[in-house]
């Protein structure tokens, strides 16, 4: 996938991986997924009583482990009130050339002028970017604000680093200046997407406006590796995060803060204008003059859980077949700078194609509690005997503690056992929160949310879910 980026994608990049799938412990995890039929279980209905534990609203739990680790839940809980508890089957809903490419690009761009770009910056282009970057350079040397919405000089334990990498960049587009074209070479966007090689359908575009350029993706992926993304991203994109104080909250925190407010209503305005009608907010960053939307799918009260990062469950006991390539999560970001749209990610739109069942049976609140503790004794306790040290658990390799402050009871997209193309949106219940250690200490003055999603439980047959592997 081509994609252009602005330079300070090169000065700042802050990857955190967590684990799809850690290696086979001395015990199986909680329960082995082939110890139930999940699609006879679909179909299994419930009373209009059934629907959820309504009556929770927090839960408190807490305990201490021999490895050091600790647990500390204390999790309100979300979406225990929902209509239904549907089971839905879902496919790729691939980008089309033509209006619905256009439709999207006005959104964002409505003023800006339009061009098929492919994956080069013209010559004009690079030299402003150079000229931006060499202005930045003197700002940092003078201890001056780097740039525009800067709100204090860069810290001197940082000025070396950081300069590094503002001459990195010009060293990068120096370079590209070799081959780059002229702006006469510039053609009107056709909002067509073209076959780029192997299957890849793919349309990219640069516009143009009076004081910003944007860059813009669409993909749409062979069915061998499943799913489209469209990306669009401002050349006034800063990556640092802008002062975070809240991360991955539940949007009903914000709501005293009438400038999110405002924000919020004009974000939700270009999610209609996009034409997609079936997603609701279920997570936001917020840092100072900044705000990060994630948008899922939202069903008759329940809503697809944005998971941020998670960490592998380890799955026994399972033959999962030739590896092939997995339909990932559905998901819109919007993200906000200085009060102006900088970035736009929407992966693997999707649309539901039945509905197996609109309010399925699933196991009580009290049996989910139980095989939540059991997994978590599983993550938190020492490792198997022989392995040597026993004071790091088999998923954490310092004391840590982990705090559980988010619960919720949503949606989650598996792939069916023995299946290659069956993805299903069930009910399942995510535990999420974040984790401190030595050397990952709690920061002060953050509202840290859900940052992490640490154990997700199917809710129809209570099975623990590997996010990493999708089932």
């Amino acid at each position: 996938m081509n994609r252009n980026v602005s330079w300070v994608c090169i000065v700042l990049v802050c990857l955190l991986v967590f684990a799809a799938c850690q290696p086979t412990p001395g015990e199986p995890a909680v329960v082995n997924k082939g110890d139930a039929d999940l699609k006879e279980n679909i179909q299994k209905t419930a009373a209009l009583s059934e629907v959820s534990t309504k009556s929770e609203k927090r839960w408190t739990y807490e305990k201490d482990y021999d490895s050091g680790n600790r647990v500390i839940v204390d999790a309100v809980m979300y979406h225990t009130d929902a209509d239904k508890l549907p089971v839905l089957s879902v496919t790729p809903k691939m980008f089309e050339s033509g209006v619905q490419l256009k439709k999207i690009v006005d959104v964002f761009c409505p003023d800006a002028k339009i061009y098929d770009q492919g994956d080069k910056l013209t010559k004009s282009q690079l030299t402003k970017s150079i000229l931006d970057i060499k202005e930045e350079i003197f700002r940092v040397e003078h201890d001056m604000i780097p740039f525009e919405g800067a709100k204090e000089p860069i810290p001197e334990d940082r000025k070396e680093n950081y300069l590094n990498g503002l001459y990195s960049a010009i060293e990068y587009y120096e370079q590209q200046m070799e081959t780059a074209p002229d702006d006469s070479e510039l053609k009107e966007a056709g909002y067509q997407l073209t076959d780029v090689g192997n299957g890849i359908l793919q349309s990219n575009m640069l516009a143009i406006a009076d004081d910003a350029a944007f860059f813009i993706d669409y993909i749409n992926n062979p069915p061998d590796r499943i799913g489209s993304e469209f990306y669009l991203e401002s050349s006034k994109l800063i990556l640092e995060n802008m002062g975070i104080s809240d991360k991955f909250v539940i949007p009903e925190s914000l709501e005293s803060d009438s400038e999110y407010i405002k924000t919020k209503q004009r974000i939700d305005q270009c999610v209609k204008s996009m034409g997609i009608d079936y997603m609701s907010l279920n997570s936001v960053s917020r840092g100072e003059d900044s705000y990060s939307f994630y948008y899922t799918r939202a069903y008759y009260g329940l809503q697809e859980t944005y998971v941020n990062e998670h960490i592998g469950t380890t799955v026994t006991g399972v033959d999962f077949g030739p590896m092939i390539y997995l339909w990932k999560p559905e998901y819109l970001c919007i993200e906000v700078q200085n009060d102006e749209i900088v970035k736009v990610t929407w992966d693997n739109p999707s649309e539901i194609i039945s509905v197996d069942n609109e309010n399925v049976q699933i196991k009580s609140w009290e049996e989910i509690q139980e095989i939540f503790k059991k997994q978590v004794d599983f993550l938190m306790s020492p490792k198997p005997a022989g392995n040597g040290d026993k004071t790091n658990s088999t998923f954490f390799f310092e004391k840590t503690d982990v705090h559980i402050n988010r619960i919720e009871l949503g949606l989650t997209k598996l792939l069916m056992k023995n299946s290659r193309d069956d993805y299903k949106l069930i009910p399942t219940w995510s535990f999420m929160g974040y984790e401190t250690s030595p050397s990952r200490p709690e920061q002060e003055g953050v509202n840290t949310g859900a940052e992490v999603c640490f154990i997700t439980i199917n809710a129809i047959d209570g099975t623990v879910i590997d996010r990493g592997l999708m089932y």
